[in-house]
């Protein structure tokens, strides 16, 4: 496909997945969503401590590397 297309131009090669995916995202267009305190909820600094996941998946690659 080349060039600027419209929508009704894209809707035959659209799959259902992606069709669901854009009614879910609009949905949140319509919802009030409250964040407050977030960022205490996901620990130091507002982001997410991944040291262990992180570690799980070096020792994931040490035991395949080992194979």
């Amino acid at each position: 496909m080349t060039g600027a297309s419209n929508a009704s131009d894209d809707e035959p090669h659209r799959s259902t997945d992606h069709r669901r995916a854009e009614e879910i995202l609009a949905a949140f267009d319509h919802v009030e969503m409250d964040f407050t305190g977030s960022d205490e909820a996901w620990r130091y600094g507002g982001g997410r401590d991944l040291s262990r996941l992180t570690q799980a998946a070096e020792a994931a690659n040490d035991v395949r590397g080992s194979l």
